[in-house]
């Protein structure tokens, strides 16, 4: 499978190693020079990985933002440029590596198959949640209870006045102001509708990726359309017209 694909945002096979009595494999992939997305989410990096960021510990907000638009556009490769159309079944911080200058590369395919692409959505929205609170999707809290992030994050918004304050007091306290608020409720709702239960409510991921596009980069269109993905006090998010969207 590694052979038939080929995308800036899926690791590369560079080759496989074979024993010479044939009795042991290694699959050989392109080196990620700051390893895995869940080291420098959950934890500080490896002293052995220089940072090339003003702060040794933490991604930057842009560094988050373009994390989540590689991911989305890999994901999107997967999902509708491959043929039969393929889902990663396993979208997790660990199986996201960092290149020396932070793209992102999904990794591990090992349960990669053709099933419902809805899955990898919600598994998308999961990775976005980590990004912007720095936590694991699920944790243990006081008492041994479970916090789920995409549970905490709809009583989040939909805190009504409170929702701007809720927000700033959930996310990354690493970040501190470095990110526009709008643009964290932008994509704090578009990890809400990525995770609906209801797996036909989900995005699709070139609807993600299109809403990504705009975010990262600096312009009256992306602050406009940052705002689509905001829950409104009357319904719940609605996903972008794609024929009005393109």
């Amino acid at each position: 499978m590694m052979q038939m694909v080929n995308h800036a945002n899926l690791i590369r096979l560079a080759g496989i190693s074979i024993g010479a009595d044939g009795d042991y494999t290694f699959l050989v992939y392109e080196f990620a020079e700051k390893g895995s997305l869940d080291k420098w989410l959950y934890q500080k990096p490896p002293s052995s990985l220089p940072s090339s960021s003003s702060s040794a510990d933490t991604l930057s907000w842009n560094q988050r933002l373009g994390i989540a638009f590689d991911v989305a556009n890999g994901l999107l490769y997967m999902h509708e440029h491959t043929q039969p159309s393929m889902v990663h079944g396993d979208v997790r911080a660990r199986n996201i590596l960092l290149t020396a200058d932070f793209r992102a590369r999904i990794s591990n395919f090992s349960v990669a198959d053709a099933a419902a692409t809805s899955s990898d959505v919600f598994a998308f929205g999961l990775l976005v949640l980590e990004l912007l609170s720095g936590r694991t999707a699920m944790e243990a809290r006081v008492g041994a209870e479970i916090g789920m992030l995409w549970r905490d994050i709809r009583a989040v918004l939909e805190a009504g006045d409170k929702r701007d304050a809720k927000l700033r007091k959930w996310m990354d306290p690493a970040l501190g102001d470095e990110y526009y608020l709008d643009a964290a409720l932008s994509l704090a709702g578009m990890a809400r509708a990525c995770t609906e239960e209801d797996a036909a409510r989900r995005p699709k991921m070139a609807d993600v990726v299109f809403s990504l596009s705009m975010l990262v980069q600096p312009s009256p269109v992306g602050d406009a359309f940052e705002k689509l993905w905001q829950p409104s006090s009357e319904e719940n998010i609605r996903i972008v017209n794609e024929v009005a969207a393109r």
